[in-house]
């Protein structure tokens, strides 16, 4: 859920913030650009590492992008967005970028692609629920609940 939340944010900080246009489309903007770094490093750094390490990098950089999500529940100071939103894009992407699925090499062989790609379908339908339910959440516990949701879904 984590790089489709671009989607959510500028209703986000329209809402809670009541930012201009301009800010808005900065912060949106600016949302994704830590993950090609954190790629990077991660995939310089995880070969090097021990498995167990791997898995123990993973689970920090991930468990950052959790607490960052609750603490957008909390809608801390705008000063705190930025940073926020950073250690979101930039905790996720190496867990999703990085670590290849084994099980799609072998079961896959040579179709392999194909199911690279349809991996991501149950993801994606989750993603497609939990955009039709945004604005029952928002009704019910308003951003806090949704940004909670969206915490829980990268700490599982």
């Amino acid at each position: 859920p984590t790089f489709d939340f671009v989607a959510l944010l500028p209703q986000f900080l329209n809402d809670v913030y009541k930012m201009n246009d301009v800010k808005i489309g900065s912060l949106a903007a600016a949302f994704p650009l830590s993950a090609p770094p954190a790629i990077l490093l991660a995939g310089a750094m995880l070969p090097k590492v021990s498995p167990s390490g791997k898995a123990v990098s993973l689970l920090v950089a991930q468990s950052a992008s959790a607490m960052a999500f609750f603490l957008l529940s909390k809608q801390p100071a705008a000063e705190l967005l930025m940073p926020a939103l950073v250690t979101i894009s930039g905790g996720s992407a190496p867990a999703l970028s990085c670590v290849p699925p084994d099980w799609i090499m072998r079961w896959g062989g040579p179709r392999a692609g194909l199911f690279a790609g349809l991996h991501d379908v149950p993801g994606n339908l989750l993603a497609m629920w939990i955009y039709s339910k945004v604005p029952q959440l928002l009704r019910r516990g308003g951003w806090t609940l949704v940004l909670r949701l969206y915490g829980l879904q990268v700490a599982l």
